[in-house]
């Protein structure tokens, strides 16, 4: 049996997070530690257990990626490192603390897959005693350190490099007549939504009874018993009604892109590529809140978007 990976996320964001350990959890020789939300984390628990392996986000509170990774260093705790992050100017500065690799947001698995196979053989090559891990790299990493591929760029058989494509109106359109699911946009920016009619909506509220209005009604989310709303200008409130109870009440201006939302199609901004063909919906919200939209979801919305430009 193949003995297993030990591997520790590191991240402050829980959509990302959530992603990454969805995405190593389909590995059976990954066992996946409880992950970290800041870079003193990181070093607790890197202190505590040991990892193999750590998928370290560059950007944390209190002491970022690149800082923690370092610590490490100093304190001879030698795991391997995968620096995770959205932007490729860290890709220099990840290679300066001798990581194993670099990965893009968001995740693309093929990619993925060649840093967990790094990772596999670096342990190998570490318990054979051949070499101390970090400092054995194949010639095949070598060449590839040197290209773009570290900066989470996928290569083809052959060796080439594969560009990702810019995304058009025309990619869009493929979308919304059926284009496969694995053809993901870099972005897909809403277009400006007619106004919606005007909707009154009575909530409970404890124990209270408020009016809103359901035109500025930002989204709306399943929680534990209740129902929580969030309007457009920050106030919340709890509800008794259901997900199902708010959207019939609300009507076609309002969309379930996922099991525990209901989000106001007029308050979209943009809507953004997540992992494994869904999304985040961006909201008109000085915050940017992002809304997770379902594999299923997204080509229905994307329509109804496209419908009301």
């Amino acid at each position: 049996m193949k003995e297993k990976l030990t591997v520790l996320i590191a991240d402050d964001e829980r959509l990302a997070r959530e992603e990454l350990v969805y995405l190593l959890s389909r590995e059976r020789d990954v066992e996946l530690l409880e992950p970290a939300c800041s870079g003193r984390e990181v070093i607790e628990s890197a202190r505590r257990h040991k990892p193999d392996a750590i998928f370290l986000d560059v950007e944390m509170p209190e002491m970022n990626g690149l800082q923690a990774a370092q610590t490490l260093r100093e304190e001879s705790l030698l795991p391997m490192i995968v620096f995770t992050t959205a932007y490729e100017h860290y890709a220099v500065k990840a290679f300066g603390v001798e990581a194993v690799d670099y990965l893009l947001k968001p995740y693309d698995e093929q990619r993925l897959g060649i840093a967990l196979q790094r990772l596999r053989q670096r342990k190998v090559t570490k318990q054979a005693g051949l070499s101390s891990a970090g400092e054995q790299v194949s010639s095949d990493d070598t060449a590839e350190a040197s290209g773009g591929e570290y900066a989470g760029t996928p290569s083809s058989e052959d060796g080439a490099v594969k560009q990702e494509p810019v995304f058009t109106d025309r990619d869009a359109s493929a979308i919304f007549a059926g284009a496969s699911e694995g053809d993901r946009p870099s972005a897909v920016t809403a277009g400006q939504m007619p106004s919606s009619r005007k909707v009154r909506l009575l909530v409970e509220d404890g124990g209270r009874m408020v009016v809103l209005d359901g035109s500025s009604l930002l989204f709306a989310m399943k929680e534990d018993k209740h129902t929580r709303i969030r309007m457009a200008d920050g106030t919340e409130y709890s509800a008794r009604q259901t997900l199902q109870e708010l959207e019939e009440r609300l009507g076609p201006d309002f969309f379930r892109p996922h099991r525990s939302y209901l989000i106001n199609l007029d308050q979209v901004r943009e809507i953004q590529p997540w992992f494994n063909g869904a999304y985040n919906a961006v909201m008109n919200h000085a915050e940017e809140i992002k809304i997770p939209v379902s594999r299923t979801a997204a080509k229905e919305m994307m329509r109804l978007l496209q419908e009301g430009s």
